[in-house]
């Protein structure tokens, strides 16, 4: 990660002992979290079971793992190819410009990370939170149409609250990429209702 994410001029430092162990254990932790997601997934989507119709109940277990740990893994991805690197870039580059010299504590570099790392790998699961309330009969199929435009203003506003610097861009490698997803599920809640739809002037 210090190779891949840091500035080349960026040093990282240990200030106590044994920072670069709990560092090491903090990134275990991660890659926990992310062993688990068939399991978190797993116990999430027994939990709402019984809210869902009996018609609804027969997806395959694959179809809602799959996606699941797709999207998660796709959010680390994501932050760690485009979002870390740049905003990282962005403020040391900000530091530099007032003439102070970077040293970045190792702890406070993992913490960081793995923040980003949990943030995108929750906000990508975006479309599969609208699909589970969506498959619940809460909330009717149009209404993520109907309130796409609140839905964006609220997502702009999240990307930038999250973001640490005030450029304006790295809000949008938040919001940019949460709206994309809520087309997704939008589009994959409506084209489900269409299903549904036929099937039942099938069945009459």
């Amino acid at each position: 990660m210090k190779q891949t994410l840091l500035p080349s001029e960026v040093k990282l430092i240990q200030t106590a002992p044994g920072q670069a162990f709990f560092a090491q254990v903090y990134v275990s932790l991660l890659i926990g979290i992310i062993g688990s997601m068939p399991i978190i997934a797993k116990e999430i989507f027994g939990f709402v079971s019984p809210a869902i119709g009996k018609g609804t109940k027969k997806i395959g277990t694959f179809n809602v793992f799959l996606p699941t740990i797709s999207l998660f893994i796709t959010g680390i991805i994501f932050s760690y190819i485009l979002v870390i690197p740049f905003t990282l870039n962005f403020l040391y580059k900000y530091g530099q410009a007032i003439g102070a010299e970077t040293f970045l504590n190792i702890n406070d570099f993992i913490s960081f990370v793995l923040q980003f790392f949990l943030g995108f790998g929750i906000a990508f699961e975006l479309p599969i939170f609208m699909y589970a309330i969506s498959l619940t009969g809460v909330i009717n199929p149009r209404f993520w149409r109907k309130n796409f435009r609140y839905a964006a203003l609220v997502l702009v506003i999240f990307g930038a609250i999250i973001t640490p610097d005030g450029s304006g861009i790295t809000m949008w490698f938040v919001a940019g990429p949460m709206i994309t997803l809520y087309l997704l599920g939008m589009v994959a809640i409506e084209r489900r209702d269409k299903l549904r739809r036929r099937r039942g002037i099938l069945v009459s």
